[in-house]
């Protein structure tokens, strides 16, 4: 810093380095894609050589006069960036590609160069994968002005746009069919039997229920309301629940007593509490139960930690317990907002309890889909959908098979977080939709959904009945309802959302006498009360107290076959004139009588050997011949028609003879000359109608190659008569009686699409997307895929890619991934932000979890069938190999998810403070990150070893976490100060190891906590990769780095 402040610009230093021709300069840039306009080309003078750079920017006469209105003017500072890429072309050579940049690792400003100043640079680092160096800025009198340090930028693979070399990636484009909301109605849906749905939903649950076992979940249940009873307990004794106490005592709100009463009949159950005539009196367990919290917290989570999200809301809820009895506070908001909400997210998403139930849904789901015909999508609702944790999981399933899919709730402040959630599915509909009202009155129509879900909602109404026969009148003839709820209250869930208001709201007495939950035979029951024609459920997982917990059911409106109206009863067309050259096959026949049932003058004309017009509005001519469809035109001149729809295609087949090799195409191209002559000013619409013309969706069908030539036709029309509204529509290929319903609907949109396509009653549309068509494959499942990037740098290049079946060697193991865990380095990798030269740069995932498939020679302590975890490369993958000693056999209580995330934080952390560090009991170790995967490994291994533990984390939640989980110090690693009170803790001593994660000013921070002989432990990669400077005088106490 103090040399670049003292330092002056050099004109001599650089004139050794080779001209660079500035127009030259920038036309090679214009190459590479980037076209700066001439404002933006501020380079005057520029030389470049051997990776150095030097030139002179300045600001254009233009926009000089701002220059006073920014410290460093953007356009200057882009030169800099520009002058720097000029010397680094030298060591890459002419043929670089292009880079983006990504990092500035420090700048330092001195003063405003103002418009206009020298540059200096030079390339430090340049490789295939990024470009680093630093540059300086001086003004015009020489004085240092600004200083920027590290500056990377990354390349962009096959980014060059080059007309000249024709290899540009962004001048390829592809087109493909995307599918769209259909505008018609599908046609009706003969629905599964509903046992094939019920079969499908317990195979699913059954392999969730096993994978994750079911004595774990049945004690992880068991363990957590253990955990509420303490919660409850202690903030009962904060409210002053001493011998003896009543509601009144207490000042519980009237609309809260029955909550109030709930928890106290579970506590006088639990021994915790004795009922008398003068209130509730605490037992000795009561007072040995609140004291115990913070114990039976920690043997909680350390015993069952993928239930934390379930006992943080027991905990979040119970520390708010007094306020919400008295009416002070509402449960709501307390839960559903902050991070409440954040738990909420992940107990009704990747809860253990609540995806093994949305598991069961989607398998159901998919089950339906996969025997749907050919372009019929399924019409799906989903009611109480909250979170988003059923539609997240589910969409991705069955994404191609969703004709549209309506995400509602009660309140619309779930739809700003689910939209961003599901942002990847854009035809997702988000409505408000009160169960206890019909849906006809809230902007939801009768009979149109195939399918309606839900989770933990229908028990949420006043009247059950009601809300049964709401959602029974939504759904179609044949349509499911499928939704998952509780049937046995517990003391969890009467202290989390048993304190909400809307739990108590039920007026079902004669259903619901003291709880909203009903049995699986009481809601099989009221189902078909709501009249349901057939039902079934799903059995939970008992409790060990008795009773189920999570339910499924299902319910199947009485399917009865559609009648086919001989009136399409559509909606009246805006314009009033028509003209529709009619197909043989009757399509044009039935359009041009509900037009003019509709009050619409329609036209038709058909294919003919001669012009003729024998009645009204009807007329024959030739394809061939333009002056039949002059004539026409002229016929047509004292009420001229606003819309043309055009079916001759219909009729069109493979030629047959060189007189039949104009596909249909004489007939449109004639037609439209003679529009052109008529009236060229006039704007018209003009319709297209095919059928299979276009490789849509997953047809298998021939394209019907006679009628083709016609969509080719139709765009070039579309292009050189801008008048014309033109637009293509390609019907199924079997013909059905839907088709007129179908295009009807279709003709009648207001804001229409170019070329559209329906299969089924599946609506595409045509979409052109840049680089080369994304091709897929249909693979066997026994294919293995593996995550791969084929440009780094950019997210949307990760793909799944199918590889050779890996080879099991000596010392190795074959594992089938089941579950697999992603890192912070898998993120930088992604972006490029990972040093490229490094072996594993384009290698995803690390751990897996999965089934032994094969072993190699000299492996022992495994065999095929076990199931394993541990580390492996490229293990974001469906196969993979390991080396056989990092592989150990997995502990019966884990599931795969969980065992994939212990092998990296745990051996990370054990060689950091085993091998490393060497802690021993009765030292101090300084954890940063305490709260992240690494730091929680950290902290229980140091609690192992007896080591005393001071853990950071940068949020009040994570401090909060730290502490229940038995770190007796804990502070705030985003305080300036945070070292100041680690020496305050240790009075003055410091700490023995510090294990560091954060970065820049934090690691001397840290270095200077350190005790006599203390050891400082990085593992943090920014600085190191940046290759950043530490200070050495805390190494003055024999300190080690």
């Amino acid at each position: 810093e103090s040399a670049f402040a003292s330092s002056t610009w050099n004109a001599a230093s650089t004139s050794a380095l080779p001209v660079v021709e500035v127009p030259g300069f920038y036309e090679h840039m214009s190459d590479m894609g980037l076209r700066y306009g001439d404002e933006f080309r501020p380079i005057r003078e520029l030389s470049a050589g051997d990776g150095r750079s030097a030139g002179k920017v300045s600001l254009s006469e233009t926009i000089a006069h701002r220059s006073p209105d920014y410290p460093l003017h953007p356009v200057l500072f882009d030169g800099a960036l520009q002058t720097f890429s000029a010397g680094a072309a030298t060591v890459e050579g002419r043929t670089a590609g292009l880079r983006l940049p990504v990092r500035f690792a420090r700048i330092l400003f001195l003063r405003s160069p103002g418009a206009s100043c020298f540059v200096q640079a030079g390339v430090k680092v340049a490789n295939d994968e990024l470009v680093e160096g630093d540059i300086n800025l001086y003004d015009e009198t020489g004085r240092p002005c600004v200083r920027i340090d590290g500056f990377r930028a990354i390349s962009v693979e096959g980014g060059r746009r080059s007309s000249k070399t024709g290899k540009g990636r962004d001048l390829v484009y592809h087109v493909a069919w995307e599918r769209t909301p259909s505008t018609a109605k599908p046609a009706p849906l003969a629905p599964l039997p509903l046992d094939q749905l019920h079969s499908a939903a317990q195979r699913a649950l059954d392999a969730a229920l096993n994978m994750r076992g079911r004595e774990n979940l049945q004690a992880a249940s068991a363990a957590v309301d253990e955990l509420t009873a303490a919660h409850v307990a202690s903030a009962l004794s904060e409210m002053g629940a001493e011998a003896p106490f009543t509601a009144d005592s207490l000042g519980v709100a009237a609309p809260m007593r029955p909550a109030f009463a709930q928890l106290m009949n579970d506590f006088v159950q639990r021994g915790l509490l004795v009922e008398k005539e003068d209130g509730y009196h605490p037992t000795p367990a009561f007072t040995t139960t609140a004291d115990s919290t913070a114990e039976v917290f920690r043997s909680t989570v350390s015993a069952h930690p993928g239930h934390l999200p379930d006992a943080l809301l027991s905990e979040a809820a119970s520390a708010e317990l007094g306020p919400i009895l008295r009416g002070e506070k509402d449960a709501v908001q307390v839960l559903f907002t902050g991070a409440g909400a954040d738990l909420l997210d992940q107990f009704y998403g990747d809860g253990l309890f609540s995806s093994t139930w949305l598991a069961a849904i989607a398998s159901a789901v998919a089950e339906a889909a996969r025997h749907l015909p050919e372009g019929r999508g399924l019409r799906i609702l989903e009611i109480g959908a909250g979170t988003g944790g059923m539609a997240s999981q589910l969409l991705p399933l069955i994404e191609r098979e969703i004709h549209s899919y309506v995400f509602s709730d009660v309140s619309p402040g779930f739809f700003p977080g689910a939209k961003q959630k599901l942002a990847a599915f854009p035809e997702v509909e988000y409505k408000i939709f009160d169960l206890e009202k019909p849906g006809v009155e809230q902007e939801l129509e009768a009979a149109s959904f195939d399918l309606i879900l839900g989770s933990n909602v229908v028990h949420a109404v006043s009247d059950v009945r009601a809300a049964l026969r709401n959602i029974h009148d939504l759904l179609t003839p044949g349509g499911t309802l499928l939704f998952v709820d509780v049937a046995t209250p517990h003391l969890w869930l009467n202290a989390v959302f048993g304190l909400t208001s809307g739990w108590w709201r039920f007026t079902d007495r004669d259903l619901r006498v003291d709880h909203p939950l009903l049995h699986r035979p009481q809601w099989e029951k009221v189902l078909q009360e709501a009249g349901f024609s057939e039902t079934s459920s799903l059995p939970g997982l008992l409790r060990q107290g008795g009773g189920e917990s999570l339910i499924g059911l299902l319910a199947r409106k009485e399917w009865t076959a559609p009648k086919v109206s001989e009136s399409l009863a559509l909606d009246a067309p805006v314009e009033k004139s028509w003209l529709i050259l009619a197909d043989r096959s009757g399509i044009g026949d039935q359009l041009a009588a509900e037009l003019q049932s509709n009050g619409a003058r329609c036209r038709i004309a058909y294919r003919g050997s001669s012009f003729d017009t024998d009645k009204t509005d009807v007329f024959t001519l030739r394809a061939e011949a333009p002056e039949d469809w002059t004539q026409l035109l002229e016929a047509c001149s004292e009420d001229t028609p606003e819309r043309f729809v055009y079916l001759w295609t219909l009729d069109e087949t493979l030629p047959q003879s060189d007189e039949d090799a104009m596909l249909g195409t004489d007939a449109l191209f004639h037609l439209t000359k003679a529009l052109e002559n008529s009236n060229p000013a006039m704007k018209r619409h003009f319709d297209l109608v095919t059928r299979g013309a276009q490789a849509v969706g997953s047809q298998t069908q021939a394209v019907a190659m006679g009628q083709s030539a016609a969509v080719g036709l139709m765009r070039v029309i579309a292009n050189e008569h801008p008048q014309f509204i033109c637009r293509s529509i390609d019907l199924p290929t079997t013909a059905t009686a839907t088709d007129t319903r179908l295009l009807w609907s279709e003709l009648l949109q207001k804001d229409p699409e170019r070329e559209v396509a329906f299969r089924g009653g599946g609506r595409y549309v045509r979409r052109v997307g840049r680089g080369l068509s994304p091709r897929e494959e249909l693979l066997a499942p026994e294919v293995p895929l593996r995550l791969e990037s084929r440009e780094r740098g950019l997210l949307d290049s990760l793909r799944l890619s199918a590889f050779s079946p890996p080879v099991c060697n000596s010392g190795e193991v074959m594992i089938e991934v089941k579950a697999a865990g992603m890192n912070f380095r898998d993120v930088l990798k992604a972006l490029a932000l990972y040093p490229a030269e490094t072996a594993d740069a384009r290698i995803f995932g690390d751990e897996v979890a999965g089934i032994v498939k094969a072993v190699g020679s000299d492996v022992t302590h495994v065999k095929p069938g076990d199931h394993v975890f541990g580390l492996a490369v490229f293990g974001l993958a469906t196969h993979t190999l390991a080396r056989g000693g990092d592989v150990r056999v997995m502990p019966e209580s884990l599931s795969f998810e969980a065992a994939a995330t212990l092998p990296v934080v745990f051996m990370t952390s054990w060689h950091a403070l085993t091998t490393v560090a060497h802690l021993k009991e009765k030292e101090r170790i300084l954890v940063h990150a305490g709260a992240g995967g690494v730091g929680m490994a950290a902290i229980q291994i140091a609690h192992l070893l007896g080591a005393e533990v001071i853990a950071s984390a940068g949020s009040p939640a994570k401090r909060k976490l730290l502490k229940d989980l038995g770190v007796r110090h804990v502070i705030d690693s985003r305080r300036a100060d945070f070292a100041e009170a680690v020496m305050e803790i240790t009075n003055g001593k410091g700490v023995d190891v510090v294990l560091n994660s954060l970065a820049a000013e934090a690691i001397p921070m840290g270095l200077s906590c350190l005790a006599q002989f203390g050891r400082f432990i990085e593992i943090g990669k920014r600085d190191i990769y940046q290759n950043s400077r530490i200070p050495l005088w805390p190494l003055r106490k024999n300190a080690s780095f």
